[in-house]
């Protein structure tokens, strides 16, 4: 008997924890109030998991007590940043039983630097914090939001390795010096930040020795409670670049000379391909056509952003019906809850999601995202799309769809299941077809760039050792598994055994 399986037969005392969590972090911090912990429970798709309490810490020093007294009870606990991971799973634990951990109270910007543009953070802030911040501060600093909703949080997205808009899109490859809460309430800071007066400590990714940012990401080994994000500079002209597409088959075409147009990497360029379903999820107004290409150019001046112009044009111009460039501020502005209405847009004309809060939760919004990972060429592209039609259409779905063209050797597909979970049998179809979905592809080689809560429970076959590689990771940081339990988890079986 190893010793995962020992520690699971410890029967865990909630009791014992909630008074300690109280004492921890105050009592008005450790709720069990019935109908926050059904909406905690609540995601754009059917759940069954049910929470027991939400703790919210203030600071590092809290999460690490609360982990300690997680240890000492024996009750797992699943950390959160602002909980809006719709499409994902939003705040909704993997297993049953799991405290949540709520990092919203963290939400500090600790240190910002312009001369170097970096900031330093907390998980509770947010893109429009951040936004704000900067702007107060009159910075030539920025940093690009993603699709969804201004309110989510910078590190939060970061760790599911999720994607911004804008050329710096990969956002991952731009953090360093992250701060772990390990599962046993140890605490742990990656690369230079590790060693007292480093002068490169928030510059510098790797460090000395072995770099162990990448174990903190789509993981269940440490509650990161603090990171240091590289600011992009404001560019001097900014431009929409938009094309499209009227015949499904210029795509293969378009993807091949915008990968050409991409790979020597001298445009700061961000473009999306987004299908007539996602077109009209986004309310755009580009009826009769059959792609959508739109994206960000930033240049360091307008001679530049002129000769750019032309090089797109003499790249895609023969292979698009229409190329045009439109000016956007140098300092663009985050993206409002309008963001949210692809999650509306099964639901009845005139629903809530024009009310002042729009929250798809709450509202009972129906949505699946899955997003394989694809070769940057167009015959490649053609096959997933194929796939989904086939394994889709007969569901009767058809997905919205946004190719992301975030380096010049791959394309994040963003696939999204919509429908309205007020619909009886709604909830039941839209998983049979998201689980076909994951494993069809899959099986196609295109697997996907991150997980949601409605894949966890699907191993994807794994052909080496690093399955048992992780599982020693896991055992290793956190014996009594106490963190996360089931999250990206190896040790649960990813190759499928149980």
């Amino acid at each position: 008997m190893d010793h995962a399986e020992d520690s699971s037969r410890v029967t865990p005392d909630l009791d014992g924890a909630l008074a300690a969590f109280a004492l921890a972090v105050g009592a008005a911090n450790v709720c069990t109030a019935a109908d926050e912990l059904v909406a905690a429970q609540c995601a754009t798709f059917a759940t069954t998991q049910r929470i027991p309490a939400i703790v919210s810490p203030q600071n590092r020093q809290e999460v690490q007590a609360c982990l300690r007294i997680a240890n000492q009870f024996r009750v797992p606990v699943y950390p959160t940043s602002t909980g809006k991971n719709w499409g994902y799973g939003s705040r909704v634990p993997v297993r049953s039983g799991s405290v949540l951990m709520s990092l919203r109270r963290l939400d500090r910007i600790v240190t910002f630097d312009e001369r170097l543009a970096y900031v330093t953070l907390e998980p509770g802030v947010t893109f429009q914090m951040l936004h704000t911040f900067l702007r107060q501060q009159q910075s030539q600093r920025i940093l690009w939001g993603t699709g969804s909703s201004a309110q989510t949080s910078i590190i939060g997205n970061t760790l599911e390795r999720g994607l911004g808009r804008g050329p710096a899109a990969d956002r991952w490859q731009r953090v360093c010096a992250l701060e772990v809460v390990l599962p046993t309430g140890e605490c742990a800071t990656t690369g230079f930040a590790r060693y007292p007066g480093a002068r490169a400590a928030a510059l510098h990714r790797a460090g000395v020795g072995p770099a162990l940012d990448g174990l903190f990401t789509q993981s269940n080994l440490g509650v990161v409670t603090q990171m240091t994000v590289w600011l992009d500079t404001a560019p001097a002209v900014c431009q929409r670049a938009a094309f499209v597409l009227r015949s499904p088959a210029q795509l293969e075409d378009a993807i091949n000379a915008l990968r050409e147009l991409l790979l020597p990497e001298t445009l700061r360029l961000s473009m999306s391909l987004i299908n007539p379903e996602r077109i009209r999820a986004v309310n755009r107004p580009y009826p009769g056509i059959s792609w959508l290409g739109e994206g960000v150019l930033s240049s360091s001046s307008p001679a530049a952003a002129q000769a750019e112009q032309q090089t797109m044009a003499a790249a895609l111009g023969p292979h698009v019906d229409r190329l045009w460039f439109e000016p956007r501020p140098a300092h663009p502005e985050l993206l409002g809850e309008d963001a949210l209405a692809p999650a509306y847009a099964a639901k009845p004309r005139g629903a809530t999601e024009r009310s002042a809060n729009p929250d798809p939760d709450r509202d009972r919004c129906g949505l699946l995202f899955f997003a394989p990972v694809l070769p940057f060429d167009g015959a490649a592209v053609s096959e997933a799309l194929r796939l989904l039609e086939e394994v889709a259409a007969p569901r009767g779905f058809q997905p919205g769809v946004s190719l992301r063209c975030i380096t010049p050797r791959v394309l994040y597909l963003v696939g999204s299941l919509v429908y309205d979970r007020n619909v009886p049998g709604e909830d039941e179809r839209a998983a049979a077809c998201h689980h076909a979905l994951h494993t069809r592809l899959a099986a196609a080689g295109f697997f996907p760039y991150r997980l949601g809560l409605a894949d966890q429970a699907t191993p994807l076959p794994c052909q080496d050792d690093s399955a048992a590689l992780l599982q020693s990771i896991k055992q290793l940081v956190d014996p009594s598994d106490i963190l996360a339990p089931g999250r990206y988890d190896f040790r649960s079986g990813w190759r499928g055994e149980k």
